[in-house]
């Protein structure tokens, strides 16, 4: 398991893995190596607190690191409460699987599944990739603006003529 965090969370968080043969915790990556360093994992993953306090904060939250992790290809393993935006997402997308009860044995379970079923992988991240560029691609957004914005304009006096797209 590689994390990768930013530099204070390194500081505050990395001793806390130093006994885990299997966990590297990895020092910040600059913004412009994020897609290649997420496509060099097998699996990515989403955490979002189970705290009452934070409940109502996540209900509605959509956390900007989905469309990057949907766009690497990867299968997504989010665990936190499935009221959240971003569990219901993943869950409703099918790019990856949801553990939404604060439950060590189903964690273990999910995470146990991932590690032995490739098949079980490599769908979630196919699934992910095609919504990823469905919803989220660039090119394809800023097309999908220009023509609302277009329609739009096209109701008021003088429409198109006083407005160009």
């Amino acid at each position: 398991l590689g994390i990768q965090t930013h530099p204070h969370s390194f500081a505050e968080y990395g001793s806390c893995f130093k006994n885990f043969a299997c966990v590297r915790v990895k020092e910040f990556v600059p913004y412009e190596r994020v897609p290649d360093e997420l496509r060099k994992s097998e699996v990515l993953v989403y955490v979002e607190p189970f705290a009452q306090d934070d409940l109502e904060m996540t209900r509605l939250t959509f956390s900007t690191k989905l469309p990057e992790y949907l766009m690497a290809g990867r299968c997504i393993l989010a665990f936190g409460p499935p009221t959240s935006a971003s569990m219901r997402f993943v869950q409703a997308g099918g790019c990856g699987t949801v553990v939404g009860t604060d439950n060590i044995t189903l964690l273990t379970n999910a995470i146990r599944r991932l590690i032995v079923d490739h098949g079980y992988r490599r769908g979630f991240g196919e699934a992910g990739r095609a919504l990823g560029v469905e919803k989220f691609e660039a090119t394809k957004q800023r097309r999908v603006f220009r023509e609302l914005l277009s329609s739009a304009m096209a109701d008021y006096p003088l429409g198109k003529q006083s407005f160009k797209v």
